[in-house]
């Protein structure tokens, strides 16, 4: 299988929670690219859906330094600091996706949960009133 039909099947197999396969298609992915900030960020999805927010955090930074300007990488860095409890940083990681795509619902939506979990109603409303 070529490189592009195995990022397609990790990426539909996170999609629909089959995580034994996603893991295996990612496997071959970094055994071919390691390194790679799609693998990085395919494996970062695979530990938040796997309840391993922590080592998702650190696969997703190491994504991000490589291509810093991935909306979806920010997205799901912010996800992985909400899963942990860290909604200040989650909250600054959804503003940067915001910077750079300011119509994604993900993000204005994701923001607004981390921002009543800080216990700002006005400003999550507001997040939640931009989609």
């Amino acid at each position: 299988m070529d490189l592009k039909a195995l990022n397609q099947l990790a990426g539909a197999a996170l999609q629909s929670g089959d995580l034994a396969r996603a893991e295996a298609a990612i496997g071959q992915l970094e055994a071919a690219r390691p390194g790679h900030p799609q693998v990085l960020y395919l494996r970062g999805v695979l530990r938040i859906q796997q309840g391993r927010s922590a080592e998702a955090i650190a696969l997703l930074e190491a994504a991000l330094r490589i291509g810093p300007d991935n909306v979806s990488v920010l997205l799901h860095l912010g996800n992985a600091l909400q899963a942990l409890g860290r909604f200040e940083e989650a909250v600054a990681r959804y503003d940067a996706a915001l910077k750079r795509k300011p119509d994604s619902a993900d993000a204005l939506n994701n923001r607004g949960n981390a921002l009543i979990a800080l216990k700002q109603q006005d400003a999550a409303l507001a997040s939640f009133m931009q989609r």
